[in-house]
């Protein structure tokens, strides 16, 4: 079996107290979702990024929501404080065709954020 990893989301949002909608994911491959990495970051050193979730929804997660959670590190003035990513395991089908919906929340209003979030599949 082959593992290989895709960006599936990246935003720049800034919405606080609500889950906001990213752009749709599609699988380039049918296989399993076995890990999510949420990277919060920042695109200036005035960046604040603090914590909250990245929740995936699809048809074939058999009506479960996978949630991922992360946090920041405050204000990323210099010298910055590298944020490592945030690993949530899973185990979910995933079929090439089949949109994952990807949403955001941040407990704090984010001041210039970047949220990657990387799939990790197998098949």
């Amino acid at each position: 079996m082959a593992r290989w990893m895709e960006l599936m989301y990246q935003s720049t949002g800034t919405t606080q107290d609500a889950e906001t909608a990213m752009t749709s994911f599609t699988p380039t491959k049918s296989g399993v979702l076995k890990e999510v990495h949420v990277y919060p970051g920042g695109t200036a050193a005035t960046s604040l990024v603090e914590g909250g979730y990245v929740k995936l929804t699809c048809s074939k997660f058999a009506g479960v929501d996978l949630f991922c959670p992360f946090w920041g590190s405050g204000l990323r003035t210099a010298p910055a404080v590298q944020i490592q990513a945030r690993i949530t395991i899973c185990n979910l089908a995933v079929e090439a065709g089949v949109p994952v919906k990807g949403f955001y929340y941040y407990n704090t209003t984010p001041t210039t954020p970047e949220l990657m979030v990387y799939g990790v599949f197998e098949g």
